[in-house]
């Protein structure tokens, strides 16, 4: 009796539908981050405003704002809310502005901008727990032409690596500071993202922006770094990765390009 040899072809179309869907998944793994952050810093501010129109309302019902301490009380409560309102409209700006950069435009961007948005949100979510940041900025940057919704995913995914980082150690600082220098002629940012989490063993350094490569276990699945690197790559700069053993450093380097609209 013949025997019936059965030859198993993997689908390459299917294999990479399948990975497609991964680095989807991983590129809003961040998003999702940030939406968390976002509703973080905007319930802290209302929580404050509840508490002071709550004082008012007391003080109202009293029937004693004409008297002197009371309006001193009032005019404090006033101000203290109107500033938090303020927050809450600047986080709220942010997430507009996320929105309309969803598109493949380049627009003139300030970095030092960017990268402080981006902190402000991160710093929210539930993996800086004990970890702080600290920022040098240097001044009078030029502007780069970059797609702004990818430029602030890939600083979202620095970010939050540098967090979980340092998270591990219960903490931690991240120091965050940009430069600008011409080298060859050759105009270029760079934003460098300095951690003292748990590091980066030397055998591990070639493989942080490999596809699906994690040190997290089945919690993540790889592709932050990985989605990071191509997108700078896509405006034309590069990821510098560092480690001593203990903390990183990841140097973003972005070419600035002049001229042109908006």
């Amino acid at each position: 009796m013949d025997r019936l040899k059965v030859t198993l072809v993997e689908d390459p179309t299917d294999r990479r539908r399948k990975e497609a869907g991964l680095i989807a998944r991983e590129r809003l793994f961040p998003m999702e981050e940030l939406a968390a952050g976002i509703a973080h810093q905007i319930n802290n501010p209302l929580s404050t405003m509840t508490i002071c129109v709550e004082s008012l309302l007391k003080e109202v019902k009293k029937g004693v704002i004409s008297d002197p301490e009371s309006g001193r009380k009032f005019e404090k409560y006033l101000d203290l809310t109107y500033k938090e309102i303020l927050r809450c409209k600047n986080i709220s700006n942010i997430l507009a502005n996320m929105s309309k950069g969803a598109t493949d435009e380049t627009v003139k961007t300030d970095v030092n901008n960017l990268i402080t948005e981006m902190l402000s949100i991160m710093s929210a979510n539930r993996k800086s727990s004990g970890c702080a940041a600290e920022t040098n900025f240097g001044e009078g940057l030029p502007r780069i032409r970059a797609k702004e919704h990818l430029l602030r995913q890939a600083f979202a995914s620095i970010i939050l690596n540098a967090f979980e980082a340092m998270a591990v150690r219960k903490g931690g600082l991240l120091r965050v500071t940009t430069s600008f220098s011409s080298v060859d002629g050759v105009e270029v940012i760079a934003a460098r993202f300095a951690d003292n989490g748990c590091g980066i063993e030397k055998s591990n350094i070639d493989n942080v922006f490999t596809p699906f490569f994690t040190t997290k276990g089945g919690k993540r699945i790889g592709l932050g770094l990985y989605v990071a690197n191509g997108i700078i790559a896509e405006h034309g700069g590069r990821i510098e990765v560092e480690s001593g053993g203990e903390g990183a450093v990841f140097t973003v380097i972005l070419p600035v390009v002049r001229g042109g609209a908006h």
